[in-house]
């Protein structure tokens, strides 16, 4: 039976059976579209061709979305939706004005009999009033989860909104619809108003293109309702309070509500300098707001930049190319240009110096693209301008949480739409990472080809997902509201976990059985990408290429394992175990614990070695005691025996700069033994502050033992101090008193566990922290036998922070002697200054609390050590 585009309800002609005819069924022949791939053999075209024998078939899955443009504004007075059995199970039906906000009109449920079901809803059925230019169906789920959705045909009935009148609304100054009153007139608008709107009132339909910026640039926002308050409504980066539109208008411009962009006429694909192609992505053409209407700004910081810049890119043409690559942007990531949130007039490019990391940069809010030096080149002669160019222009049109650049799933989920775009354009260089990626939101490449799988290769694909994905970070529409991966759900065809679809990504790549060969890749930008170091279990590398050197960035486990990185080479020098992947080790502290900053392991990276995950570092066997010259011991410490990282590769140098100094300590202290009292006292020191040997905070390969004759201060005058260290350097000063001296196993001893023990930043003024540090030192000569009870001070100290000898037989006590010992406080203590752990935490006292066995403070552990006393 065919069905005239005058349909008449319940039968052939209103005379039949008395029917109500509705008039002109307003979505013939007109085009859905659908969030969900259609069955083979299949067309959405069916659902308006008006033949009700012929139906469309999708591709299993929920949550499907068919939407469809009636091209002006409408009142609908009635829809009609012919079902195929038990299929569709529950519905609604929505419009919108602009495509970007939506009303629900209706909510249906099937029967799930058998034969054709019809659903004819009037507007006596509608939940509100049925108005708008678009019309969405949303499938939520089905009677068979085994089938698609079937129906053969959708009509929708109503009357043109008079979109004539060109005295809409007004502008008020206070929220309300209150004070001031500015008139809307359509084709009118102001390019630089005083930001003082906080209501908007529609008398008749209409949009206001409302802009942060003035001459109608900047943050953007369509109206089309009344809205009493929306200087309550956010823009910019979703989730940030701070960003509303309490007084921010500058600029606007009011249209007729069938107002669209107009097209841009006969585009192009343009060619850079260097060959690569700038296509048209279909349905670019639509989005002619974004194209550029002023000449840029150009900021020229490195004339190297500039140069090689404009053999791809010349002045004249960058505002042609960069807009063309907005609009190709926009066409991906948005269905229409009001879904936009950003206009940029006029583009400030900037040609910068040399960047460790990046190679070019975006800043949306500022209309700034960026190039650096040491990468511009390569971009340009690789043939990879083109991509590079479009990713920024990404970032420039895109909509980001505020907490992306903290947020790796969002950050990842960021650049790896800045790279799915180049990618959906063919003209992404990058290629897809051999395994996939270790997780789907390491960004760029790895995340662009797990996005362009859901979209274009998934056994039901949401052709819609990137859209759909970018739109939840829509401030205008979203706000504050709390983003959750688990949000990813609702905009996929079978609303799947974004982990499920990961595996089911890696299967399809890889097989259900897949393995990779690199146990670990070590690339020199974060998030796994550019040059790549792949390495094996067994694998050491003393000194790294110099692409490598200190520049290692991030770090991705394929495979179990273990990596032992170190700042110098072979194998030496601060240490970081690493047994899962680090996406960028900028952020992993290393080295002393400052509490306001420090290193971090990206500018460090000099050497390493891949051991088995469950590796250990092999045994000391017939350690022995070793006794100095003058009658002292250095004993075996239990447990010692694990730390054989702490034994010397290669004999100490012995540096004379005072023959007197060097003279007495040969005495107590041989050349030729100085590594074995070394290596003794370094594993006993290890076992006392570390729990187990990955712990250990810095390996020295060799050391070198300086005899001086005495330090001085400032002015140069001659200072008490008989001992002295430098961690990073492997030294040990001695001076002719600590040579001289019938206790110079505590003063060497002294040195070797500073040597060892986790450093603090000369910096740190705080005293308890500095009590903590000379107290462990302490601690750890009383464990070695180096100090003697006698040497604890008179009543035991006047208070526990007074460091050294007061604060290490204080803790001697807390280890040992409290009521309930606390075996473990000096390396739970120890670990506290951590950098790789703790990062730039700022340690108090009070952490104390945490580590000793009755969660006492350190104030009540010194009274009653005082009392014990």
């Amino acid at each position: 039976m065919s069905i005239a585009s005058r349909r008449l309800w319940r039968g052939a002609s209103a005379e039949d059976n008395g029917g109500v005819d509705y008039g002109d069924n307003l979505f013939l022949n007109r085009r859905f579209s659908s969030s969900i791939g259609t069955a083979s053999g299949s067309s959405l075209a069916r659902l308006t061709d008006g033949n009700s024998t012929t139906r469309w078939i999708s591709e299993p899955g929920d949550n499907v979305q068919l939407k469809v443009d009636v091209g002006k504004p409408y009142d609908f007075t009635a829809m009609r939706l012919v079902w195929e059995a038990n299929t569709t199970k529950r519905y609604r039906i929505e419009t919108s004005i602009n495509n970007a906000s939506w009303t629900r009109i209706y909510s249906g449920t099937t029967s799930g009999a058998d034969g054709v079901q019809t659903a004819e809803i009037t507007a006596s059925d509608f939940e509100t009033a049925a108005t708008g230019r678009y019309v969405r169906v949303v499938l939520i789920d089905r009677w068979n989860n085994s089938n698609g959705h079937s129906l053969y045909e959708i009509e929708g009935y109503g009357t043109p909104i008079d979109a004539s009148a060109t005295n809409i609304g007004r502008f008020f100054a206070n929220r309300n619809y209150a004070g001031s009153a500015t008139a809307l007139t359509v084709g009118n608008g102001a390019g630089s108003v005083s930001p003082t709107y906080s209501s908007i009132r529609f008398d008749n339909p209409g949009k206001v293109y409302a802009y942060s910026r003035r001459n109608e640039s900047g943050w953007m926002i369509p109206m089309t309702e009344s809205e009493a308050d929306f200087s309550s409504r956010y823009y910019g980066r979703q989730g940030d309070t701070n960003m509303k539109w309490d007084n921010l208008i500058r600029s606007y411009r009011v249209q007729a509500a069938d107002w669209t962009w107009p097209l841009v006429q006969d585009l192009q694909p343009l060619t850079y300098g260097n060959g690569d192609v700038n296509p048209v992505v279909r349905g670019s053409e639509r989005f002619s707001h974004v194209t550029l209407t002023e000449d840029p700004e150009l900021v020229v910081n490195n004339s190297e930049t500039y140069n090689f810049a404009r053999t791809a890119m010349p002045d004249d043409t960058i505002n042609a190319q960069l807009s063309q690559a907005a609009r190709n942007v926009c066409a991906i990531l948005y269905d229409s240009p009001d879904d936009t949130d950003f206009r940029h007039r006029k583009m400030k490019i900037t040609y910068d110096n040399d960047h460790p990391a990046w190679g070019a940069y975006a800043i949306k809010s500022e209309s700034t693209m960026g190039f650096f030096r040491n990468h511009i080149e390569n971009y340009i002669n690789g043939h990879d301008f083109a991509r590079v160019v479009t990713h920024e222009s990404t970032h420039l049109y895109q909509m980001k949480h505020k907490d992306v650049a903290s947020d790796a799933v969002m950050l990842g989920i960021s650049e790896g739409m800045a790279d799915y775009v180049p990618l959906v354009m063919g003209i992404q260089k990058k290629i897809r990472p051999a395994d996939g990626g270790e997780r789907w939101y390491d960004g760029y490449a790895t995340t662009a080809y797990f996005f362009y799988y859901i979209t274009h290769q998934a056994p039901v694909r949401s052709p819609n997902f990137v859209k759909d994905l970018n739109r939840q970070f829509d401030a205008r529409i979203h706000g504050t509201r709390r983003w959750r991966t688990s949000m990813m759900r609702d905009i996929n065809a079978r609303g799947m976990t974004i982990e499920a679809l990961w595996d089911e990504y890696k299967e399809w790549l890889l097989g259900p059985n897949h393995d990779v060969s690199r146990h670990v890749d070590s690339y020199v930008r974060y998030n796994y990408s550019e040059n790549f170091i792949g390495t094996n279990i067994g694998t050491t590398e003393s000194t790294l290429p110099a692409a490598f050197n200190n520049s290692i960035r991030s770090v991705k486990f394929n495979r179990s394992a273990k990596m032992y990185a170190y700042t110098g080479t072979n194998e030496h020098g601060f240490m970081l175990v690493l047994t899962d992947s680090a996406p960028d080790l900028r952020v992993v502290k290393g080295f002393s614990y400052s509490g306001n900053g420090g290193p971090s392991w990206t500018i460090a990276f000099s050497s390493y070695s891949i051991r088995p995950a469950n590796w250990t570092w092999p045994t000391v066997s017939n350690q022995q005691q070793q006794t100095f010259g003058n009658g002292e011991v250095v004993s075996v410490v239990p447990g010692s025996e694990r730390y054989s990282l702490a034994t010397l590769r290669e004999a100490p140098k012995i540096i004379i700069s005072d023959q007197q100094a060097h003279t007495y300590a040969q005495n107590i202290m041989p050349d030729d033994q100085v590594q074995a009292f070394y290596d003794q006292i370094a594993r006993n020191t290890c076992a006392v502050l570390f729990h187990a040997p990955d712990e250990a905070y810095f390996r020295h390969r060799q050391i070198a033992v300086r005899y001086i004759n005495t330090f001085v201060d400032s002015n140069g005058n001659p200072t008490t101090q008989r001992i002295g260290i430098r961690q990073n350097n492997s030294l040990i000063l001695l001076t002719r008193a600590a040579a001289n001296n019938t206790r110079f196993a505590y003063y060497f001893s002294l040195g070797v566990i500073q040597l060892i023990k986790c450093g603090v930043s000369k910096s740190i003024t705080d005293s308890a922290v500095w009590a903590c540090h000379s107290g462990i030192i302490a601690f750890v000569q009383l464990e070695l036998g180096h100090v003697r009870t006698s040497d604890r001070p008179s009543s035991g100290g006047n208070r526990w922070d007074a460091g050294n000898l007061t604060t290490g037989f204080f803790f001697h006590y807390i280890v040992h002697d409290a009521p309930t010992p606390s075996p473990n406080f000096v390396k739970d203590l120890n670990r506290q200054f951590d950098h790789r752990i703790h990062g730039d935490r700022v340690w108090t006292k009070d952490l104390i609390t945490d580590i000793n066995a009755r969660g006492k403070t350190v104030e009540q552990l010194w009274t009653e050590y005082k009392a014990w006393l």
